[in-house]
């Protein structure tokens, strides 16, 4: 089975990479859709954050304060080793059973902290970096409304930009200029290539 790692920065398109992958057939298990529902009303994961957070952190709705948090987590470094050691396992855990339904010539995992984790790095046959220039991850992740502060600071805590691609087999480029359709060739290219080196697993 070829097992590919996506990952990238906040705002390099990782989202939009991973839905054209699926149009094309691929199988992909997005790590950010299963930490989510993690963290969804009921989620799994949220007993856990709220001992270790407080009741603070679940806003008048009953909904995660997500904003709140990631305020915490991106300003306070034993808070984000916390949440992580909570999400973390659950995560891997999920993933390995979304592996289990696996169909197809080769599967996805989109993470971005991929390049961070030895668990990953040994999980994956290659590694493909969605790149893009940090300026336009700022104008990217700013359309969300997040802060300038904030969106650097979460900048920051993420491998550089060089880091990962000195970790990639494969690179998609996704700077400002590339228009959707440039994006989707590129996708195409190595979606046609992986599916010929899926044979080699």
């Amino acid at each position: 089975m070829l097992k590919i790692g996506l990952t990238g920065g906040i705002g390099a398109g990782k989202t939009l990479v991973s839905y054209f992958l699926r149009k094309l057939g691929a199988y992909v298990i997005d790590t950010d859709e299963i930490a989510k529902s993690l963290t969804d009303i009921g989620g799994e994961a949220i007993p856990r954050i709220v001992e270790i957070f407080g009741e603070k952190v679940i806003d008048s709705n009953g909904l995660l304060d997500r904003s709140w948090l990631r305020e915490l987590i991106f300003s306070d470094n034993n808070a984000r080793i916390n949440l992580e050691s909570i999400m973390h396992p659950l995560i891997n855990y999920y993933s390995d059973l979304m592996l289990k339904e696996f169909v197809g010539l080769y599967v996805v995992f989109v993470v971005p902290l991929l390049v961070d984790s030895s668990i990953w790095l040994d999980k994956v046959n290659r590694i493909c970096v969605v790149d893009c220039d940090e300026d336009t991850q700022i104008k990217r992740v700013s359309k969300r409304h997040l802060s300038l502060s904030t969106i650097k600071k979460i900048i920051s805590v993420q491998s550089d930009r060089y880091t990962r691609l000195n970790f990639a087999d494969d690179i998609i480029i996704n700077d400002d200029s590339i228009s959707k359709h440039d994006l989707f060739r590129q996708v195409k290219m190595n979606h046609d290539y992986w599916c010929v080196l899926s044979e080699r697993f």
